[in-house]
């Protein structure tokens, strides 16, 4: 499996979870340097946003 068709788990702070292609995760500057540090094993933890923003972003993101 390529690391781009690779699915990363996004996390919203609300608890819900969103399951990405890591193609879509890297267009986040933040959330690539996560990716890059390893720290995907349990989803990556967005504590600042609610699941109805992080869902129009990752369509943005699309």
């Amino acid at each position: 499996m390529s690391s781009l068709s690779k699915k990363i788990t996004l996390k919203s702070s609300d608890g819900e979870s969103f399951k990405v292609k890591e193609a879509v995760a890297l267009e986040s500057q933040a959330i690539k340097h996560m990716i890059k540090d390893n720290c995907t094993d349990i989803g990556i933890p967005l504590r600042n946003v609610t699941n109805k923003i992080l869902a129009r972003v990752i369509e943005y993101c699309k």
